[in-house]
């Protein structure tokens, strides 16, 4: 699934490159992280898949030391297999110390081929983000 806080995370062409790190707990053979933040949909490759009858993990991504202040995020279901889409997750933030929990969302059914949900989190400035499922 993709992953993007308010458009601040760098379309990304690698898991190091342009800027900041996208990083997973695990991930299927050509499903890096940073394919959930490639600013595209166009196959159901462009997007991060878990290990294979996991379902829980993490997503996220490292701010090269960026202070960013998100009001919200996207997440998009695959273009097929939507009905392998998350339902719960915590999305957390990192101030320098520790993290917190900016958004949680549980029971999140019905996804569709192809959609984007945007969900709003409480303010709250970080230099890491992570998305963890589960």
């Amino acid at each position: 699934y993709s992953f993007d806080p308010n458009n601040q995370i760098p379309i990304m062409t690698s898991d190091t490159a342009p800027s900041g790190i996208a990083y997973a707990s695990a991930y299927l053979s050509g499903y890096n992280p940073y394919k959930a933040m490639n600013g595209q949909l166009l196959s159901d490759a462009d997007c991060w898949h878990n290990t294979e009858f996991v379902t829980t993990g993490q997503l996220g991504y490292y701010f090269a030391n960026k202070l960013i202040i998100p009001t919200s995020y996207n997440l998009y279901s695959r273009l097929t297999g939507s009905g392998n889409a998350p339902k719960a997750w915590n999305l957390k933030g990192y101030d320098g110390n520790s993290w917190t929990i900016l958004d949680s969302q549980t029971n999140i059914i019905g996804w569709s081929d192809g959609v984007k949900r945007t969900f709003s989190i409480r303010c709250f400035a970080i230099k890491r983000s992570a998305l963890k499922f589960g």
